[in-house]
């Protein structure tokens, strides 16, 4: 987001994270509430902490004089910011009310948190000159749950997060590998669907005669589910250079990037196979349909459906080798043309100056 930000728009400075020492008193109010009452206490949330943080925030603000502040997943520091002077633009994948009645980890937060996070999230969205979300479902739900007009609110796809874009001539000479290989990148296997993923590979086999592979990335294999066509190659971090590479290495090699997620608020790894040329085939839920288009750069199932459901569509493309590479070339199109960070940050500028003109 900073670099295409930086490519289009020269100098961007960082006004983030904002450190306090209150944090270490929010950790230990956290700590007495899992002790006592069993559940998160969300100190970032707190009115008390986002107050401390949008004060020293305003003092950098000050300082920086921008032309227009970008407040990426930034509700907290944005609520009390005073004095602004710039055009804000709002940038998240979600609402906290979508948020919270979507992911199962806030099943386990104190209702206190949850109410001082929705009143921060309507402060920072009515501080708000332009609101943007990656997908319709987190933007109809700052319209529908937090009554911001429709005028200010707009949906623009983030981009895929790689430091190296890959060349187009991989999406242009891709070829089904004849081994199906299929991967699966995630670090929640429950969350992320791995036991459907698993049906689907039992399922092609069973099913559509089709010996595929099941390459796991970011998570731990449960033993449960081992098989000799299951590989397991653990967490992959970016910022090393020989695990960056090994993982660029699964994208040129694999057929499929197969992710029936559970929960997900938008997808930057489904750009990510894009630009590969990799079909994604994963789930109608959350901010997934904005980002993975039916038969442009992937296929959208259910949330009701189970692995058989997957193999079919996967078997149809493998009998399909025409068929499939135009819809690898359908994904690299969509990621240039759409689902990459510049795109982004052109759509932004644009939005800026409109707003400036009707000044």
């Amino acid at each position: 987001m900073r670099e295409a930000l930086e490519r289009q728009y020269g100098d961007v400075i960082n006004l983030g994270p904002v450190e306090t020492r209150l944090s270490i008193l929010g950790k230990l109010f956290n700590r007495l509430s899992l002790f006592f009452f069993g559940k998160n206490y969300d100190y970032t949330r707190a009115r008390w902490y986002a107050k401390r943080v949008s004060r020293i925030a305003s003092k950098k603000l000050k300082t920086a004089s921008p032309d227009f502040l970008v407040a990426a997943a930034a509700s907290p520091a944005l609520a009390y910011l005073e004095n602004i002077g710039v055009p804000v633009v709002f940038v998240s994948d979600t609402t906290f009310t979508a948020v919270t009645g979507y992911y199962e980890a806030f099943s386990n937060t104190l209702r206190r948190s949850i109410c001082a996070g929705e009143k921060l999230e309507a402060l920072a969205l009515n501080r708000s000159d332009i609101v943007t979300f990656p997908s319709q479902w987190a933007a109809s739900s700052a319209v529908n749950d937090y009554g911001i007009s429709p005028r200010k609110v707009h949906v623009i796809p983030f981009g895929a997060n790689i430091d190296n874009v890959p060349s187009s001539k991989i999406a242009i000479s891709r070829e089904q590998s004849g081994e199906c290989r299929l991967l699966f990148l995630g670090v929640d296997w429950k969350r992320k669907g791995g036991d459907i993923a698993y049906e689907a590979l039992l399922s092609l086999e069973k099913n559509h005669n089709i010996l595929a592979h099941l390459i796991v990335c970011g998570c731990d294999v449960p033993e449960k589910f081992t098989h000799e066509r299951v590989h397991s190659v653990g967490f992959l971090d970016k910022r090393i250079d020989e695990e960056a590479n090994r993982l660029e290495q699964l994208f040129v090699t694999s057929d499929y990037l197969l992710l029936p997620t559970r929960g997900e608020c938008f997808g930057v790894v489904f750009c990510e196979a894009s630009s590969y040329g990799i079909p994604s085939i994963s789930t109608e839920t959350g901010g997934v349909p904005g980002v993975i288009l039916d038969d442009v750069n992937g296929y959208l199932l259910p949330l009701s459906a189970r692995g058989e459901e997957y193999a079919r569509i996967i078997a149809k493309l493998e009998h399909d080798q025409s068929g499939y590479r135009d819809l690898c070339l359908r994904a690299r199109t969509d990621y240039e043309s759409r689902t990459n960070w510049d795109q982004w940050a052109i759509r932004v500028g644009q939005l800026v100056n409109d707003l400036e003109a009707q000044k």
